[in-house]
């Protein structure tokens, strides 16, 4: 796709990522919080329960509200808004209180809040909402982090998965319109998402966000995935590890609803017709599926066809 083309949603891949992990989104962001919190009692998404309050008041859908139960028994309610803001010309102030409001009207509970600045600006008065009439003042303030502000060697260093999609996001922004370096950054980020030992599901669903949300243009995306499936051209990191394939497969049938395995037995499937019944030679083929000469070369051995036709 060209530089120009790319759209990336911000707000929707935080959202998922944050309802997957929202375990660790607490103990990165509000790890007071965290705590406190009876992990023995499952959470309870109500952003979905809102949203038809807010929308007579005229609000743009809540990003995610969440009850929690505390230690000591009692139970909290967590609302999470997350904003991308291109500009400091923004009414979040106005709107966290008017969400505050609504929450408070509905479920009658206390409320801890959170804004997450993950765009390039953030507006002078990012963290209260403040307005007074004749004397009588109202002040709500809210939790925020501004991604922006981040430093990376700390967020390298912070083992919570959460540190690696925020530095994937710090990364776009620091890369913007300088796509070479981004692919460069995607690639390292990658490995080290790899590197950092989680579960293999944890691993794979970073993976898939950092392949979204570090868009580039379609020549360095081509690059990006030959990288991902030939790191040893790159870092002689090994080809065939258990986490690559699954990361391959978690890439693919996220993508195009087939594993890797599925993929190769009709890339394979294909080669031996063109080769077998259509008499096209190796360069042809290769040409035609996009593969290197070397790939056809193998899986033609690998089904002992070995002849090579020119």
């Amino acid at each position: 796709m060209p530089a120009s083309s790319l759209r990336i949603p911000f707000d929707k891949l935080w959202k998922s990522i944050t309802t997957e992990h929202f375990t660790d989104f607490l103990a990165m962001f509000l790890p007071d919080l965290y705590e406190q919190i009876d992990f023995a009692v499952k959470f309870s998404f109500l952003e979905q329960e809102l949203e038809s309050v807010i929308v007579n008041k005229n609000l743009r859908k809540a990003d995610k509200l969440v009850g929690v139960h505390l230690k000591n028994g009692e139970e909290k309610w967590v609302y999470v808004h997350i904003e991308f803001e291109n500009s400091a010309n923004t009414n979040i102030k106005e709107r966290m209180y008017n969400y505050h409001t609504c929450i408070k009207e509905k479920y009658g509970q206390e409320i801890t809040a959170i804004v997450l600045y993950t765009g390039r600006k953030i507006p002078q008065q990012y963290n209260y909402y403040f307005k007074e009439v004749f004397g009588t003042s109202i002040t709500y303030r809210f939790n925020t982090y501004a991604i922006i502000q981040q430093d990376e060697a700390v967020l390298k260093s912070n083992p919570n998965p959460f540190a690696i999609v925020v530095l994937a996001n710090l990364y776009v922004l620091q890369t913007y319109h300088n796509y070479p370096k981004r692919l460069e950054l995607k690639e390292h980020i990658y490995r080290l998402a790899r590197e950092r030992g989680y579960p293999d599901e944890k691993t794979h669903r970073l993976i898939i966000f950092l392949s979204e949300l570090i868009q580039l243009p379609e020549d360095l995306e081509e690059q990006y995935r030959t990288y991902i499936t030939h790191p040893q051209k790159v870092d002689n990191m090994p080809y065939t590890t258990h986490r690559t394939r699954g990361v391959i497969d978690a890439l693919l049938e996220a993508e195009y609803g087939k594993t890797y395995t599925e993929v190769n037995a009709t890339i394979t499937k294909s080669i031996v017709f063109l080769f077998s019944e259509m008499k096209l030679s190796v360069e042809t083929i290769a040409e035609k599926l996009g593969l290197e000469v070397a790939e056809v070369l193998k899986i033609l051995r690998q089904q002992k066809l070995t002849k090579r036709r020119k």
